[in-house]
């Protein structure tokens, strides 16, 4: 698909990432989307990003989406918060020998 046209009828191009995860986890029907090529050590490489639903799918895709994306930024948030206070606790035992060595 190189250009808009090349969407099939009653179908849409969409990019959002976790897409396919959810419409395959609703049994929905999708394509991903070949969108150029490129050459990389003598061999031709499909560049994929999309993919393709039917439209009639939309609604339900969209919905599902929205609710996995945001448990997927919370845990997200979660792990983040976690390796900060990992760094933070190893940062203070650090100079609590430090400063116990130095007595």
């Amino acid at each position: 698909m190189y250009q808009p046209e090349m969407v099939p009828r009653r179908c849409i191009y969409l990019v959002p990432e976790g897409l396919q995860r959810v419409a395959s986890d609703l049994g929905k029907d999708f394509v991903p989307a070949v969108i150029a090529w490129y050459y990389k050590g003598g061999s031709t490489i499909q560049l994929i990003r999309g993919t393709v639903f039917m439209k009639d799918d939309l609604p339900e895709l969209l919905a599902a989406w929205k609710i996995s994306y945001k448990r997927w930024k919370e845990e997200k948030k979660k792990d983040r918060t976690d390796i900060c206070m990992r760094r933070w606790k190893k940062l203070i035992k650090g100079m609590l020998r430090l400063m116990s060595m130095r007595k």
